[in-house]
């Protein structure tokens, strides 16, 4: 029996439209009383990828307008003087609600970090949350097991780990990870996209790439697997993981914003 609109949370009843919204690059549109305001979000962070980029990449899908702060950086500076605007924000308590870290979302005038906090909150604010409340839990599900998989990344510290990971474990965690997406071509979970393919996307094609090249070191030598597209190497044989990263990566608005970016910072 299918689930009334009405019993949803106002964050998640908006996923199903959102998500078919996002899947055909169309602009998200949410109807709204006449007394709400249009939402006023700010995302603060260093002018680089690290914690804050999935948040970039999910408002890049969404379509809806936020204001990305980025703190400019001077990698020739020593550390602890290469971002100014950053020290300014940690003494004036701009900051104080992420503990003085970041990155920091100011959300209608309310400030928090924590950058998974951050995360879920706006996949809920624009709609990519998900169709249900269990859908939004199997979201968060999927989402923690890549977390548990770039962790066990993280500790590949040698490069012979680090190859052992590639060449071992990452085929069958994406194997079973297979398994847990949803049959909908395109999408980890429901019917449309959301939170979940994002983290997919980055992990495949930014996090994971990225880490490996740093694992080897600027002079090492092409493996002979290399490849400019990691969805056809990594996800070869996961047809369901590779459809989800590919909506993402060749999403207009996604491809915009990668094409856009002119970091400071080199992480």
């Amino acid at each position: 029996m299918r689930r009334s609109i009405g019993k949803l949370s106002p964050f998640v009843a908006r996923g199903a439209a959102a998500a078919a919204a996002a899947a055909t690059g169309t602009a998200l549109c949410f109807a709204r009383p006449a007394s709400c305001e249009a939402p006023k979000l700010e995302l603060k962070y260093f002018d680089g990828k690290g914690l804050a980029e999935q948040s970039r990449i999910l408002m890049a899908l969404s379509g809806v307008e936020y204001t990305n702060t980025r703190w400019k950086m001077d990698m020739t500076q020593p550390y602890g003087k290469r971002c100014p605007s950053f020290v300014e924000a940690q003494g004036d308590g701009s900051i104080c609600m992420a503990l003085n870290r970041a990155p920091i979302l100011i959300a209608d005038g309310v400030a928090f970090g924590q950058s998974k906090s951050i995360e879920r909150y706006l996949a809920r604010r624009v709609g990519l949350y998900g169709a249900s409340e269990l859908e939004a839990a199997q979201i968060d599900s999927f989402g923690e097991h890549l977390r548990d998989l770039k962790d066990l990344h993280g500790k590949a510290a040698t490069e012979t780990e680090a190859a052992d990971f590639k060449a071992k474990v990452l085929p069958a965690w994406f194997a079973r990870l297979e398994k847990v997406a949803g049959d909908t071509k395109g999408c980890v979970v429901g019917n449309g996209l959301s939170l979940a393919d994002v983290q997919l996307y980055y992990f495949v094609c930014e996090h994971f790439p990225a880490r490996d090249a740093y694992m080897k070191g600027p002079n090492a030598k092409p493996s002979g697997d290399d490849s400019s597209d990691p969805v056809a190497t990594l996800l070869k044989d996961c047809p369901k993981l590779a459809a989800s990263v590919v909506a993402i990566r060749d999403h207009p608005r996604v491809k915009a914003h990668v094409a856009g970016r002119q970091y400071t910072a080199p992480w």
